[in-house]
């Protein structure tokens, strides 16, 4: 009897830890959206459209390569290193650590490699892009594995706390530079956010430092880590190159056929889709290590029961925001724009853009449990049929 009592407490413990977790987690990415969704919101107020639509292009290749760096490190570090403990873990972590630095390293060279070839053509738009992406890139990956690493260790609060200050320092700081001339240069812009991201960074270390020892990494083990890693992220980065074309592709699309001013117009309209990020953001980041533990743990059967209960919860509010959304698309897009881009074309825009979040949420679930089992190749067909069929619409 009193091991059964012992054993209820326990699970009531367990229980209140868990929802205490999923608040922090919903509240971290809630801040991180409005952040990033107010400082979209400034950009397309304050630039001209060609110059936002210009962001947005650089903004997007900034997203594809954080998606890769998800599916190819990060994702797998949130699955693979959650089941490790002690001088595995930090042998694991830091091997990542190595991994992620060279791939910033290498990317930041070529960009403003290709800023150098672009000015001495005098592609100036071109040179302007690719060196603000040199800017950011570096704090901005590094902070992203900040962020996963964190949500590994389940250090919620740490992860706010860092999210907090960073991107509260970006929106000030987007806000304060569009009052200047300096404001109308997207290299201003993109030197705000790796500034902010800086800042998560140097927070970063401060918060890892236990966890981290480059010193353990011997040859074979670094040889290890690489290739679980690659057997791990292979399919995953596939996948996530599919999907990013098959979200994001269209946008060079609009870019290349009808230029980069639509297109700032265009996005500006699709901005407020993004009302549902911290709810995406929640699912991709605190569920994922969650249910490798999950299933680690407690078999296939808890893990299934487990998943759906979350799926039918984060669903239902997913799709009551979703209705809300196409419901009142157009006084919503002349409240936020003061009747600039509230015309039917932008309001169909919106509509059918939060139709298509909703279509896509569906497969979340699906893409975690798949994750969780390690049968990433599924996801890699599932992205690659779905390119061909918009792509052949």
């Amino acid at each position: 009897m009193q091991n059964r009592i012992k054993e209820i407490v326990a699970r009531s413990i367990d229980r209140g830890k868990s929802k205490k977790s999923a608040i922090l987690a919903l509240t971290d990415q809630g801040i991180i959206s409005v952040c990033n969704f107010l400082t979209i919101f400034v950009l397309a107020r304050a630039l001209p459209e060609k110059i936002f639509g210009l962001f947005i292009l650089v903004h997007t290749s900034l997203l594809l390569l954080t998606s890769l760096q998800h599916a190819s490190l990060t994702q797998a570090h949130n699955v693979l290193a959650a089941r490790l403990e002690g001088s595995a873990y930090r042998d694991f972590n830091s091997s990542v650590i190595v991994l992620q630095l060279s791939f910033s390293l290498i990317g930041v060279c070529l960009l403003f490699s290709l800023a150098f070839v672009f000015q001495q053509f005098r592609m100036d738009e071109f040179a302007a892009g690719c060196s603000g992406l040199g800017i950011v890139l570096a704090p901005w990956l590094i902070r992203d594995l900040v962020r996963r690493v964190l949500y590994t260790q389940q250090r919620i609060g740490a992860n706010l706390l860092n999210d907090t200050v960073s991107y509260g320092f970006q929106i000030v700081g987007i806000i304060a530079l569009m009052q200047y001339p300096a404001g109308q240069d997207i290299r201003s812009i993109f030197l705000i956010l790796g500034a902010s991201s800086a800042i998560a960074v140097g927070f970063g270390i401060i918060q890892l430092r236990a966890t981290i020892s480059f010193g353990e990494i011997t040859m074979e083990s670094f040889k290890l880590r690489l290739r679980e890693i690659w057997r791990f992220g292979r399919w995953l980065s596939g996948s996530e190159l599919l999907g990013w074309m098959g979200q994001y592709g269209h946008t060079w699309l609009i870019a290349a056929i009808l230029g980069v001013g639509p297109l700032g117009g265009y996005r500006a309209a699709l901005l407020l889709s993004n009302i549902l990020n911290p709810i995406d953001l929640a699912c991709s980041t605190y569920l994922p290590p969650k249910a490798s533990r999950v299933y680690a743990s407690e078999g296939h059967y808890s893990f299934t029961r487990w998943l759906r209960s979350r799926a039918f919860v984060m669903g239902s509010l997913y799709l009551s925001i979703v209705i809300a959304i196409i419901l009142f698309a157009r006084p919503l897009l002349d409240l936020v724009y003061n009747g600039k881009y509230s015309s039917t074309e932008f309001v169909l825009v919106l509509a059918l853009g939060v139709v298509g979040r909703a279509i896509g949420f569906v497969s979340t679930f699906f893409r975690i449990a798949l994750t969780v089992i390690e049968k990433t190749y599924a996801l890699f067909v599932e992205n690659l049929i779905a390119l061909v069929f918009v792509g052949s619409v």
